[in-house]
């Protein structure tokens, strides 16, 4: 990859996720962009974050069409508008001085364009669509394009590489027609494809576990078909003299050796999500009695949704976990069944903005989670039941809001509590329900003191 191409996707990717996402509540009202429109939500990003204006203070003119200099303009600003590290012009019709000079001349240093000729951008030419798209693939470091039934009619053209990417991204799929690549690039259509490359998903459905190792990639929405996916019979039906730890080329995937065989590793993903096909249809389990189902490491804005997780192993020789996550940002789990005989149904290190929804934790053979440093974790309408036989929950954590769950069937030893709690966290219980035992020992233990605040419970 050309090294300037790499710069420009790193600021790209770091900018543009950085840059905030508002409503067109707090901004302009525009007349001409309604809720139910395609380019509503990028509309209101692009505005947000200064990537561009209306064209009034109430119209946005989203039909209208975008020059070349228009487009590079606003890929510019969406990248923080910096400063060209040149300050030769290679284009004699691209004035100095002009709105749109230090656009063009980092979009020509960073590889994103080279003009209409050597010596020509034509600013103010319309930008079509094959260009627009052409220019986000270039700033999104040309990445591996797969293949697309879109351009099958193109297959020498400069941009098909492009559209092929933009295809699979998904970013071409909502723009209100069927993609046209000669076609005028309206206004409308030029921040809908920037807000899509900056936090648009491509979806993969896969069958079996090499499918799914081979999928797993940041922005990346992955499928699962009904059915069993079964981490240690696929590594042991590895092809002969393929060693575990090699199984995977995947950069986003690690084989972590423990104790005497192998767990899965998701590390460095972001804008992931992980979804079975029929919620509850979709089982990933381990036979490692040792090892954590799933473990996410060092993952940002990652949501799993419908899956059952657990080991398919005796109660008496499991010492592993289900989910383990650690040095995460913005995790959701969503209906989802984790169960044992894990030590704990989920454990968190250092993670902040964790979400747990529509969710049940189930016969683990230590208790039902672990939080430590874990900041902003919403657990709603979570059950936990028929886990044993330490302390059921510790909480070293912070902000912690448990907001109609279920709490029943649990056991600890004498020597454990229901929760344990360390002297710098705190937590909410709000409308939840405890059986009998648990409730008594998170409203008597003198050790909570206003750490714990429990409201609205109901005992059973």
């Amino acid at each position: 990859m050309n090294r300037r191409i790499l710069y420009a996707l790193i600021a790209l990717t770091l900018c543009l996720t950085l840059l905030p996402v508002t409503s067109l509540a707090d901004g302009p009202a525009f007349k001409d962009v309604k809720p139910e429109d395609y380019y509503y939500d990028a509309v209101n990003w692009a505005v947000g974050a200064g990537v561009t204006n209306g064209t009034s203070d109430t119209t946005f003119s989203p039909d209208d069409t975008c020059t070349r200099a228009q487009v590079v303009t606003f890929l510019w600003r969406a990248n923080g508008s910096p400063e060209p590290a040149s300050k030769q012009n290679p284009f004699a019709d691209v004035p100095a001085g002009s709105w749109y000079e230090k656009p063009v001349l980092w979009a020509a240093e960073s590889g994103i364009t080279n003009g209409t000729s050597a010596a020509t951008f034509s600013p103010e030419e319309t930008c079509i669509c094959a260009q627009i798209v052409t220019f986000l693939w270039r700033a999104s470091g040309w990445p591996a394009p797969g293949e697309s039934k879109l351009t099958a009619a193109w297959p020498e053209s400069y941009f098909r590489d492009a559209v092929t990417w933009a295809d699979n991204l998904d970013l071409l799929s909502g723009a209100g027609t069927a993609f046209n690549a000669a076609a005028p690039c309206s206004r409308a259509m030029t921040v809908y494809y920037i807000h899509g490359a900056a936090f648009g998903m491509r979806t993969v459905r896969v069958e079996n576990m090499a499918q799914l190792i081979a999928a797993i990639a940041p922005n990346t929405h992955i499928v699962l078909t009904d059915g069993e996916y079964n981490i240690t019979r696929w590594l042991h039906n590895l092809p002969e003299g393929t060693a575990p730890s090699a199984a995977s080329n995947n950069p986003y995937v690690r084989l972590e050796y423990n104790y005497d065989d192998y767990e899965l590793c998701l590390q460095g993903l972001s804008n992931f999500e992980l979804e079975a096909e029929t919620s509850g249809n979709v089982h990933v389990i381990t036979e490692c009695p040792v090892a954590n189902v799933l473990t996410l490491v060092d993952c940002s804005n990652v949501k799993l949704s419908g899956l059952v997780l657990g080991h398919a192993v005796a109660e008496a020789v499991c010492t592993g976990g289900v989910v383990h996550m650690e040095g995460c940002t913005d995790v959701t789990l969503d209906h989802m069944d984790l169960y044992g005989c894990g030590t704990f149904g989920l454990t968190a290190l250092r993670v902040n903005g964790l979400t747990v929804t529509d969710s049940v934790i189930r016969d683990c053979t230590y208790g039902i989670m672990t939080l430590s440093e874990v900041h902003d974790a919403l657990f709603e309408r979570l059950a936990c039941r028929n886990c044993s036989h330490f302390d059921q929950m510790e909480l070293l954590s912070s902000n912690v809001l448990f907001k109609t769950c279920w709490f029943t069937g649990n056991a600890w030893d004498e020597w454990s509590s229901f929760l344990r709690i360390d002297d710098g966290a705190s937590a909410r219980f709000d409308g939840c329900t405890f059986d009998v035992a648990a409730y008594r020992d998170l409203v008597n233990n003198s050790r909570f003191n206003s750490k714990v605040i429990v409201q609205n419970q109901t005992l059973v």
